[in-house]
Formats: structure tokens, sequence, C-alpha cells
């Protein structure tokens, strides 16, 4: 995956790390969407 437009963010603004964008996208990805599949 490559992540690319964050030097767009506010750099003060520590919620838009790029380190929180891919904690939620792995969580996204691998638990939530995988947990919805598996009930549908």
């Amino acid at each position: 995956m490559v992540l690319t437009g964050f030097e767009k963010f506010p750099s003060d603004n520590t919620d838009l790390k790029v380190e929180n964008f891919i904690a939620g996208w792995t969580y996204i990805l691998g638990t939530s969407l995988k947990e919805y599949l598996e009930i549908s």
C-alpha cells in the first residue's frame, strides 16, 4: 500500500498522523471487514 497526500494535512494535528491512518485501515480491513463478512 502506498500512502500519498499526507503532506496536505496540517502537521500540528496529531489526529491526522500517518500512524493513525495505518492503524485505522488495518483495523477496518483486518478485523471489521472480516467480522462483517462472516456474519453476512
